[in-house]
C-alpha cells in the first residue's frame, strides 16, 4: 500500500544514495522500515491504518489510497454492462510485467503469466465454495488450462472421467494385496483427474477433483484456444487406478487422513486443513496423504501403494497438464521417499521424483509467481488468497525438500534462494482462516511488509551487504528456517573448496574474504539472528512454547541444521571415512593420511567437536520428549546428522589425549561441558583455539580421549539402534578405527 521507493528499494541502495542518519523511520512499533524523505513516511503510516475507506466494487477488496484502488480496479480488465471498459491486460502487457522486476508496485491481482485467459462469461458468487482448495470457481462452455511442458506441440488432449467419493467406491476399489508385482505399465495410458477449472454453467462452482478436461489445445504464438471435444487420446480403462491401498473402507481412509494431518501436515502444510474435504480431494492427492501416514503408523503395506502412486504422479497428464494436486501429491511422495532414503534402492527414486517436480514447478512459474490463474478466481479474494498461498507454500515445500536431500545426498542444491521470487508464506493463524472477513481482521496483526517483499531479495539484502547492517524484515521462526536452507549452497560450495582433494592440504587457515570465511560468517549471523528475533535454543531446551510461529513444528531441524553447517565446512568427512575404512589405493590413502595430519593440529576438529555435542544434544532432547528417535518424515536429516556426528567426535576422540592417565599428567585444565557450554563461553573458546582443556560428553559426563572411544561409541549406538542401516554403518567405521592412524 506504500510507495514504491518506500517499500522495494533494497537496504543497500537506500544507505548509498543519503547517510542513514538523515533517514526517516517508521514511528510505529515494529515496523522498522525507513524512507529517504519525509513525505515517504506520512504516505506510508496510511498503511497502518484500519480503515480503509476505499473498496473494489468488483471484488470487495478495501485499500486506504484511492489510486492504489484504481490500479487494483485497472487489473479485473473490462466487466461486464459497464459503459466505459477498463483496460484489458493484453499479452503484451503480461510479457511486459513478466520481469524479474515484477510485483514491486505492490498490486498482488495483476495476475502474471505466459498465456493469455479466456473471456469467458463470469458466474461465481464470490462466496467460499466446500473445499476450496480442492475446487476452484470454474465455466463449463470452454475451458482452460494452464502452461504445458511444450507450447508449440499441438493437439495435446487429456481424458475426461467422472470419480464419486463414496463408502462403497471406498470398499469396491481393487486391491492391491494379491499382487506382488505391480507392472510398470499400469498407468502408462491412462491420466489422472486434472484439477484445472471447467467453465460452468449454472453458478454452483464444480468439484475439480471430480471433473476433468476433455478438450483439444490449439497453440498459436500469442494465445491458446481450448476447445471441448468428445474424444481422447489417453482412455481411462480403470477408473478406480488401484490407488488406494488393501481394502480400505471410508473410516480408514478417514482415520489416515486425520493421522496425516495431526502428525505429518504441521511438518509439511502444503494442505488447507481448514477447508480440506476427502470427498473434494482428488484420487490422486488422497492416496498420497494416505501413503504418508501409513508409513508414519509403521503399516508394512505402505510400499505396494506407493508402487502405485509413483506411477500414477509420473504419468501422462504431469507432462500434459499437470494440476495443483498433483503437484501436492507429487511432493509428498517426494517427502515418503526422503523418509526411506536410506533405504535400498530409494536414493535414486527420491532424486528421480525431486527432479520432475522441480523441473515441473519451473515450467508452470511456481517459483517466481507466474502461475496462470483462472480469472474467475480473482472475483473472489479468499479464492485466489487460498490458491496463491497454496502455490507459496507449495514452492517453499519443494525448496526445502530439495535442500534435505543435497545435504542427505551430499551434492549442491537444484533451487537457489534466487529463484524464490514469492513472499514469505502466511503465518500459522492467518493461514487457518476459513473466511473473507476472519482473513481480514487476521491480515492486520501480520508483520509490515511480509506479503509485499519477495523472499530472493530478503535473502540478497541480508547476505550480500554487511552482516551489521539492519534490515526490517521480520521472519519469525518460519523465515528463519527458509534462510537457512537458503545458505546451504553457499556453504556446500565452501565446504567442497575447503576439502578439496585436489589441494596439497586441507584448508585450516580462514582468512577473511576467502569464501569459507564469508559462508561460516552467515552462517554464525544467521543462527545469532535466529536466536535474537526467536528465542529459538532457549525455548526449544526450557520446553517453553508460544502460539504462533514460536512453536514451528520444525524447531529441532532448525537447530540442527545450524550446528551441520559448521560440521560439514570444518569436518572432512569423506577423509575420515578412507583413512578408517582403508583403501586399495595405497597412494590416495597416504595422501589422505597426510591431509588429515594437518587438519587433526588445527582448531577445525574441536570445533567441529564442539557442534557435533549441539547436534547430539537435540537428539538427545528429542528422544526424551518422543520416547525415540525423530520421526523421518518429520526431521528428514536427524539420523544423518546424529551418524556424521558419531564418526567425528570418534576420530578425534581416538586421536585425542586429554585425561591425565593418557596425557602423562599433560592432561590437567578446565573441565568442559560440550553440551552446555555456549559458544561465546570464554573456556571453551581458549580450548577451542589451543586444546587446552578436558571435554566431557553429554549428562554421562564421558571425557573425549582415545581411552574412551568405545564408550562414546556405545552412547551413539543407543541413539541410533532404531534405524538399521546407520547402526551399521557406524559399527563397521568404529570396528576399522581400532587400528587407525595418522
Amino acid at each position: 500500500m506504500e510507495g514504491d521507493r518506500g517499500r522495494s528499494v533494497p537496504i543497500a541502495q537506500n544507505v548509498a544514495r543519503q547517510p542513514s542518519e538523515k533517514r526517516f523511520p517508521c514511528p510505529m512499533p515494529d515496523c522498522r522500515k525507513l524512507f529517504n524523505r519525509k513525505e515517504h513516511v506520512t504516505r506510508h503510516l496510511k498503511s497502518h491504518n484500519p480503515n480503509a475507506e476505499h473498496q473494489c466494487h468488483i471484488c470487495g477488496r478495501r485499500y486506504v489510497r484511492r489510486d492504489v484502488l484504481r490500479r487494483h480496479v485497472s487489473g479485473h480488465g473490462p466487466q461486464p454492462g459497464t459503459s466505459k471498459p477498463l483496460t484489458p491486460v493484453t499479452s503484451s502487457t503480461v510479457d511486459q510485467l513478466s520481469t524479474p522486476d515484477r510485483g514491486k508496485d505492490g498490486n498482488e491481482d495483476i495476475v502474471l503469466g505466459f498465456h493469455s485467459r479466456l473471456d469467458t462469461p463470469a458466474s461465481f458468487d464470490g462466496g467460499l465454495p466446500d473445499g476450496l482448495h480442492a475446487q476452484w470457481p470454474q465455466p463449463q462452455d470452454q475451458c482452460w488450462q494452464p502452461p504445458v511442458f511444450l507450447p508449440e506441440v499441438r493437439g495435446l488432449r487429456a481424458a475426461s472421467t467422472n470419480i464419486a467419493y463414496t463408502a462403497e467406491w471406498a470398499t469396491n476399489i481393487a486391491t492391491l494385496a494379491d499382487s506382488e508385482n505391480i507392472p510398470n505399465s499400469l498407468f502408462s495410458d491412462t491420466v489422472m483427474p486434472v484439477n484445472t477449472p471447467e467453465p460452468a454453467q449454472t453458478s454452483q462452482p464444480l468439484s475439480l477433483a471430480s471433473e476433468s478436461l476433455a478438450d483439444t489445445v490449439d497453440s498459436t504464438p500469442n494465445e491458446r484456444q481450448l476447445h471441448t471435444s468428445s474424444n481422447s487420446s489417453f482412455g481411462v480403462d480403470d477408473p478406480d487406478h488401484n490407488l488406494i491401498g488393501a481394502h480400505l473402507s471410508a473410516s480408514e481412509i478417514q482415520r489416515l487422513v486425520q493421522v496425516y494431518f495431526a502428525r505429518v501436515h504441521p511438518y509439511w502444510p502444503i494442505l488447507h486443513q481448514s477447508t480440506f474435504e476427502i470427498e473434494q480431494a482428488s484420487k490422486c492427492l488422497l492416496s498420497s496423504i494416505v501413503l504418508l501416514a501409513a508409513y508414519h503408523e509403521g503399516n508394512t503395506d505402505h510400499g505396494k501403494l506407493a508402487d502405485a502412486v509413483f506411477n500414477a504422479v509420473t504419468g501422462e497428464e504431469l507432462m500434459s497438464n499437470p494440476s495443483l494436486h498433483l503437484l501436492q501429491s507429487l511432493l509428498l511422495c517426494v517427502v515418503y521417499c526422503l523418509s526411506r532414503l536410506r533405504e535400498h534402492g530409494m536414493a535414486a527414486r527420491t532424486t528421480y521424483l525431486n527432479a520432475i517436480l522441480i523441473s515441473t514447478c519451473r515450467s508452470l512459474g511456481v517459483f517466481d509467481d507466474r502461475y496462470l490463474y483462472h480469472k474467475e478466481i480473482e472475483h473472489s479474494p479468499l479464492s485466489m488468497w487460498l490458491a496463491r498461498e497454496q502455490l507459496h507454500r507449495l514452492a517453499f515445500s519443494v525448496f526445502c525438500a530439495d535442500t534435505y536431500i543435497s545435504i542427505l545426498q551430499d551434492h549442491p542444491p537444484t533451487v537457489r534462494y534466487q529463484e524464490l521470487q514469492i513472499p514469505l508464506p502466511m503465518s500459522t493463524g492467518l493461514w487457518e482462516a476459513i473466511s473473507d472477513v476472519e482473513r481480514r481482521k487476521l491480515q492486520w496483526q501480520e508483520p509490515a511488509g511480509r506479503q509485499k517483499v519477495l523472499f530472493s531479495s530478503i535473502l540478497r539484502d541480508i547476505l550480500e551487504d554487511e552482516p551489521q547492517i539492519e534490515t526490517p524484515y521480520q521472519l519469525g521462526l518460519t523465515g528463519s528456517h527458509l534462510g537457512l536452507c537458503a545458505l546451504w549452497s553457499g556453504v556446500w560450495e565452501a565446504a567442497r573448496e575447503a576439502h578439496s582433494s585436489a589441494a596439497d592440504e586441507l584448508y585450516t587457515k580462514h582468512l577473511p574474504g576467502s569464501p569459507f570465511f564469508k559462508w561460516r560468517q552467515n552462517v554464525s549471523f544467521w543462527r545469532m539472528r535466529m536466536e535474537e528475533n526467536c528465542a529459538l535454543q532457549q525455548k526449544y531446551f526450557s520446553r517453553m512454547t508460544t502460539d504462533g510461529d514460536d512453536a514451528h513444528p520444525s524447531r529441532a531441524l532448525t537447530l540442527i541444521l545450524g550446528h551441520l553447517y559448521h560440521l560439514h565446512m570444518h569436518a572432512p568427512v569423506n577423509l575420515i571415512q578412507t583413512v578408517a575404512n582403508g583403501d586399495e589405493n595405497s597412494t590416495r590413502l597416504n595422501e589422505a593420511r597426510k591431509r588429515l595430519r594437518t587438519w587433526i593440529k588445527s582448531p577445525c576438529p574441536r570445533i567441529s567437536v564442539w557442534n557435533a555435542a549441539q547436534i547430539s544434544r537435540v537428539i538427545e532432547h528429542e528422544s526424551i520428549c518422543r520416547s525415540g528417535l525423530p520421526d523421518a518424515v518429520q526431521n528428514p536429516c536427524a539420523i544423518t546428522s546424529l551418524l556424521t556426528s558419531a564418526i567425528v567426535v570418534c576420530f578425534v576422540a581416538h586421536l585425542t589425549s586429554s585425561c591425565s592417565s593418557c596425557a602423562g599428567g599433560a592432561g590437567e585444565g578446565p573441565s568442559i561441558d560440550l553440551f552446555n557450554s555456549p559458544e561465546n563461553d570464554t573456556g571453551l573458546a581458549h580450548w577451542r583455539d589451543t586444546g587446552v582443556g578436558v571435554t566431557s560428553w553429554s549428562s554421562s559426563g564421558i571425557v573425549v580421549c582415545r581411552c574412551k572411544t568405545q564408550e562414546l561409541a556405545s552412547w551413539f549406538r543407543g541413539h541410533l539402534h532404531k534405524d538399521a542401516s546407520a547402526e551399521a554403518e557406524f559399527i563397521v567405521f568404529v570396528d576399522s578405527l581400532q587400528s587407525t592412524s595418522v
